[in-house]
């Protein structure tokens, strides 16, 4: 009885060492992710729009069997002493981000003044199995999966200018933390913590008439220190690079076909007592095509997107995919 003990105690030793410090669904992994998700925005939602009331409904799954360490080697087994185990791991999660947004002619700086927010919900899951050839019959496995709140996020300001073929752009947001959050549970919503975010974008329009469009945006977030639990994850930078192209179907219907891609890296450390790999930062790059119709007598608008997530470091690994809706008000 003893022996059935301590193997079994073996095998929780790895899974809290490789598996348990990654986290729930979206943000599973070896270190502390961020709260902004490049891959929800289109290629033109970092534009501010013209003035109006707009609402947009992401629409958001994630879904990834593939962990990466700190080298970008994939992890699926673990050695504790003489035993390997091996490690598979599936995430899946679906968020719904119903979001509104004021555009206005009110100007500061020269530049029209715009804010936003957005409320997600939706549903993490988290399986994870350790097997070993070494104990036949004896394995651990984790099924965790719940819906609920997200974070709130509010953009307070969001400045634009028009510089003819140019369009720039400014803003500062912050991440409420109002989601699902219980440090230590595997299938949380939210994030635990409050996040500011910075963002700069500029796109250039080569015909008169914009329905060419390349943009590229950065992102800089700071991470406050999660709620129960002495973590603060260090500031991420993303950049948003994409091109867009109108293609008119008529006068009432107007079809968008583009390609974008992301970079995010993790710029400095995690702090606390609690963080674990302290030293390391993760990465990720994504890739993908995007198309769209919108039909202009609503000002409604239909864009699907697919990302693939390559050259992950500390992170799960993975593709996104979005269908997003946009009314004009």
């Amino acid at each position: 009885m003893s022996e059935k003990i301590c193997r079994y105690a073996m095998v929780m030793a790895a899974f809290l060492a490789v598996v348990l410090p990654a986290g729930p669904a979206v943000q599973i992994r070896a270190a502390e992710l961020g709260h902004y998700a490049p891959a929800l925005p289109a290629i033109r939602d970092f534009i501010l729009p013209d003035p109006g009331v707009y609402y947009i409904q992401y629409n958001l799954y994630y879904t990834s069997d593939t962990l990466k360490d700190k080298n970008g080697d994939s992890i699926d087994s673990v050695s504790v002493g003489p035993l390997e185990f091996d490690l598979d791991t599936d995430v899946d999660s679906f968020m719904i981000v119903p979001t509104v947004v004021y555009s206005s002619d009110y100007k500061i700086f020269g530049g029209r003044y715009a804010a936003l927010i957005s409320q997600p919900f939706g549903n993490t899951s988290f399986q994870a199995a350790l097997e070993s050839d070494t104990l036949p019959g004896f394995g651990l496995d984790v099924d965790e999966s719940s819906w609920g709140l997200g974070d709130t996020y509010i953009r307070p300001l969001w400045l634009g200018w028009s510089l003819g073929r140019f369009d720039l752009g400014a803003s500062y947001g912050i991440y409420l933390p109002t989601g699902k959050w219980d440090a230590g549970d595997d299938d949380n919503v939210g994030l635990g913590m409050w996040t500011h975010e910075f963002m700069a974008n500029v796109a250039y329009y080569p015909d008169e008439q914009k329905g060419t469009a390349l943009t590229l945006a950065g992102v800089y977030e700071i991470h406050h220190k999660k709620d129960g639990v002495d973590i603060t994850p260090g500031s991420h930078l993303s950049l948003n690079a994409g091109i867009s192209q109108y293609l008119p179907m008529g006068p009432e219907w107007l079809a968008e076909l583009g390609l974008s891609g992301v970079a995010q890296w993790q710029v400095t450390k995690d702090s606390g007592s609690d963080a674990r790999n302290k030293d390391v930062k993760d990465r990720v790059y994504m890739v993908g095509p995007q198309v769209g119709f919108a039909y202009l007598p609503w000002g409604a608008q239909l864009t699907l997107r697919w990302l693939h997530e390559f050259g992950a470091k500390d992170r799960f690994e993975g593709d996104f995919v979005s269908l997003n809706l946009a009314l004009t008000f």
